[in-house]
Parts: structure tokens; sequence; C-alpha cells
């Protein structure tokens, strides 16, 4: 078996449920110019080159994390396949004990696998590390090497963290409501970004100008998996929901939150990608508006 180099960080599971009939999704990137969505097949979108592999100084790359979320997805991808299908029929799928807990599993890793999450990691450490290469005792004829060494074994613990995960937000996606938005209007669509998650909340006036953090009670994160039906969780008992969004401008605050944060975008409606592109003028240097 030769070696996985195309990774998606949003898998293509979810990504057909946004297919139009023909199997291909309408996508767009912010980087291009005219804004015209080109229709592409799901294992075309969201995926970037050797992602997931660890590197060691001759180049060689393993990408044995990207098998195991392939391995992961196979049992994540059942479980949104019949959420999908139970909501859409307006019965309520249940999920408890080991399923509960998977649907836990594919939302924390849908949260941290994507690229612009282990960018901001990245860039943080990346900051500590120069700064200690400049005040250490490293020839300044030396660092340029030290630093390339030492950015593969960065890269490495970073892909480490997918393995080993965190206790602390796995813990607070247990304590959450697991919650599935249905909307109401058959017209209406959301939009699925390649960083497909958002994190909505009131803002706190003793917070000011800084996030609630994650296990706050009244954040809550939610992805759409199909066009018509988003995955999430808020609250903090532990508990299960299903309820409709009525209100279309509640779907078009989603949709424009995820074009505010996103550098790509699919959907099954090429009209829906076209009007929300006119959010990313002005940003041509592929910034967000970071919600993680």
């Amino acid at each position: 078996m030769g070696k996985p180099k195309r990774h998606h960080f949003v898998p293509q599971f979810v990504i057909r449920n946004f297919a139009r009939s023909d199997g291909r999704v309408w996508y767009l990137e912010r980087t291009r110019a005219d804004r015209r969505a080109e229709l592409r097949s799901p294992s075309g979108v969201f995926w970037q080159r050797h992602l997931y592999s660890y590197r060691d100084g001759e180049n060689l790359r393993d990408p044995a994390v990207e098998r195991a979320y392939g391995q992961a997805e196979s049992e994540w991808a059942p479980l949104i396949d019949r959420a999908v299908r139970d909501l859409r029929v307006g019965r309520a799928p249940l999920f408890a004990g080991p399923e509960r807990r998977s649907l836990e599993g594919f939302f924390y890793h849908q949260f941290m696998r994507v690229p612009h999450q282990l960018n901001r990691v990245k860039c943080k450490e990346v900051e500590r590390l120069d700064d200690a290469l400049l005040d250490g005792p490293v020839p300044e004829e030396s660092v340029e090497g030290v630093r390339l060494k030492l950015l593969d074994v960065l890269d490495n613990a970073l892909i480490d963290s997918l393995v080993n995960g965190s206790d602390n937000i796995a813990e607070v996606f247990a304590r959450k409501d697991l919650f599935f938005a249905v909307l109401a209007n058959s017209k209406k669509s959301f939009v699925l970004g390649d960083v497909p998650i958002g994190r909505f909340h009131q803002r706190v006036a003793s917070v000011p100008d800084s996030r609630l953090p994650l296990w706050d009670a009244s954040v809550e994160m939610s992805m759409p998996i199909a066009p018509d039906i988003a995955i999430g969780f808020c609250g903090d008992g532990g508990g299960y929901k299903v309820f409709g969004v009525k209100d279309d401008s509640d779907v078009r605050a989603v949709n424009v939150a995820t074009m505010r944060r996103s550098d790509a975008v699919c959907s099954r409606s090429d009209i829906l990608i076209s009007s929300l592109s006119s959010i990313w003028p002005g940003k041509a240097d592929g910034g967000h508006d970071d919600q993680q």
C-alpha cells in the first residue's frame, strides 16, 4: 500500500453530504480573484499534502496518523449518516454510551485537526523557539540549522498532540449538551468551510475583549454536517437535544460566520456561495476572523 499524501482535514463523508446529484460540490477559495466557484469532487477539496505525516531530517514522511484518521472515520461516518437520515424523516437519532463518546471524538478532532488550528498553535511555539535561540548559547552561524531541526521536532509534536489528545478539551464536550439543529426552510442551506466548527456566545461585560473559555455554559460550538443539519455542543448538562432553525436570518448569520473564519468553502449551490462571497474582499491576505 502506498503512502497517502493527500490528507483531508474535513472528512470526505461529510463533504459528500454537500454534493449535487452528480457527486460534485461547488468550491471557492478566498484567494480566487473573480470569486467564481468551480465544481470539484469531494476528494479534491479541504486537503493538504502530508498534513499529518511525521517528518525527520531526511524529509522522510510517515503518514501513520492519516491512516489512523481513516480508521476513525470509518466509525464516525455511520453515526453521522444515521443522524442525517433520521433527522430528515423527523426522527430524533439516539446516541448514548460509546456512540455519544464517538461523536464527541469526531467533534473534538474536527476542532483540532484543521490547518488553521494547528498553525495557531505552531505560531505561538515558533515565537517561543525564536526567543530561546536569540537568548541561548547557540553560535549565530549555527542558529538557522538548529532552528530547522527544531521545527521538525515541533511539527512532529503537533501531530503527536492529535494522537494523544487534550483531556481538558475532550472533557468540555463530554460535559456539554450534544445537539442537532435542523433547518425548517428547505430553500435554505448551510455552507461548509475549511474551518467548519464555529464558536458562538454572548459577550460578558466582565470579560472585555476576550473570549469565554470553552467550558463556559454560554459557549456554543457547531458544525454543519449536511446542507440542512448541524451538530454541536452547548450548555453544561451532558444531555441531548434536537431543535429546528426557523429564522432564516439565523442561517444567514451562521453562513456569514463560516465565510469570515474560512479560506475556502463548498456547497451544493453556486448561487449561495456567490451571495456570500462579497464578505471576503478586503481580506485578500487570507486573514481570518478568528473564532476558534
